[in-house]
């Protein structure tokens, strides 16, 4: 088997990243976002130290209710910054279908007649000072729920942003003070605080629909995701992690996207691609697919279109894989966007074992074949990225703890992200050479 192969245009678009904008979308199990790191850190670190490296346009869009404030703390050295209340059931049914997948995109909301006062958070995302990005000018954008005027709370906040922890204000920055949500149409809009560069900056910065100690939020309010994008160069990367399931297989992946609220979707993904056009340039989206550990326990019959009577095999796993696929193609199309703008990686597990576990094996196989036999799917073998011994050196500094082989420590994660991403790009560079040679012989 080979480390990558599969459909070349995949891993093009991902080398993109270094001069174009590319959109990366997480779909993984417990490893996804383990220890507030996982492959959604383990990625993004790589994107900034791959052989070909590319900025962060912008941190992944994430729920400003942080996982219903359990608080996994999404992003590479850039988190979510969770409201108090917390409360992830809407009040008012016409903003369901902007509700995203349940335990990643929980939105926020306050019911009519509370607040959520300015002591109690932000409410938003903040980059950590260690970002590298931390000096350069950058915009807050926070979607929120309108309202008609049915409603007999205020329906108020302010956003804002900070540094911490001096809880200065920016330097510069801009906002546009309090904003009332009563449009009289129920609807979704975005907010905006944006701030210069400054090669000073050396703190933490907060953003977000409100500041501690200066704003409330006064209900009614709804608000299902938010980012910051960096606003100096149209180029660079945007990891949202959409799904991490804890001790789910693929079968429950495919069920959560194949349920997939249907506004959520145009709106999530509608800005992804937007943020390519507003830049003259062709989106391109990467669905990357981390999933293989828990397969082989699940014995449900598969939810793709051959319907396997039992999930954990070769067979039941690509199905599950292919009702993904087939769901974002489908929706794509739909929404009237040209598929030849998505594409797929996916990876089966990291290794485990000198010795590798024959299910991960054979699913790696079948993915490597699926991938052959489909466009715009890319495989990527963590089998023949890296030997188990990497892994274990250092006292297992790349296991979880030390010593759980399920799950990678931080570094772990990086560095399995980094081996595939640089092998990746030397896959997408193949075929340009590829074709170099082609148009020399021919006397192009």
């Amino acid at each position: 088997m080979a480390a990558i192969s599969g459909d070349r245009s995949v891993a093009q678009a991902m080398v993109a990243a270094s001069t174009e904008i590319v959109h990366v979308v997480g779909i993984g199990d417990s490893n996804q976002v383990h220890n507030s790191n996982g492959w959604d850190n383990g990625w993004q670190y790589a994107f900034l130290n791959a052989n070909t490296t590319a900025r962060m346009f912008a941190t992944g869009w994430t729920s400003p209710n942080n996982n219903g404030q359990s608080g996994f703390n999404i992003g590479y050295l850039s988190a979510e910054s969770f409201i108090d209340i917390g409360d992830t059931s809407t009040d008012y049914s016409e903003f369901d279908s902007f509700v995203g997948p349940s335990g990643t995109f929980d939105s926020c909301n306050v019911a009519s007649g509370s607040t959520s006062p300015a002591s109690s958070g932000v409410a938003g995302v903040y980059l950590d000072s260690t970002h590298p990005q931390l000096t350069e000018a950058a915009q807050w954008q926070g979607h929120y729920g309108t309202f008609d005027n049915t409603p007999s709370g205020a329906a108020t906040f302010a956003p804002r942003a900070r540094t911490s922890p001096s809880n200065s204000g920016i330097p510069g920055y801009t906002h546009p003070g309090t904003v009332s949500c009563k449009t009289g149409t129920f609807g979704l809009a975005v907010a905006t605080v944006q701030w210069p560069a400054d090669a000073g900056r050396n703190e933490q910065i907060q953003a977000g629909y409100k500041r501690p100690g200066f704003s409330n939020i006064v209900g009614p309010f709804f608000a299902p995701f938010n980012r910051i994008v960096f606003t100096e160069q149209n180029s660079g990367f945007a990891y949202t992690t959409l799904l991490f399931q804890g001790g789910q297989s693929c079968r429950v992946a495919a069920n959560s996207i194949l349920g997939m609220e249907s506004d959520f979707f145009s709106t999530m993904f509608g800005k992804m691609r937007q943020d390519s056009i507003d830049a003259s340039q062709t989106p391109k989206v990467v669905i990357k697919i981390n999933h293989g550990l828990n397969d082989r326990n699940d014995t449900n019959a598969s939810v793709g279109p051959a319907t396997e009577s039992d999930s954990s095999t070769a067979a039941g796993f690509v199905d599950n894989v292919t009702a993904i696929v087939n769901e974002f193609e489908t929706r794509w199309t739909a929404e009237g966007w040209d598929t030849s703008e998505l594409h797929f990686a996916i990876m089966p597990a990291h290794r485990i074992a000198t010795t590798e576990d024959t299910d991960l094996a054979a699913y790696r196989s079948a993915i490597e074949t699926y991938a052959a036999s489909r466009s715009r799917i890319l495989s990527i073998n963590p089998t023949d990225l890296n030997d188990y011994s990497e892994y274990t050196a250092n006292s297992n500094a790349w296991l979880s703890g030390g010593s759980d082989a399920i799950h990678l420590s931080k570094t772990g994660h990086e560095q399995v992200a980094l081996t595939a991403l640089n092998a990746i790009q030397d896959y997408a560079q193949a075929s340009s050479k590829k074709k170099k040679i082609m148009n020399k012989l021919l006397g192009a």
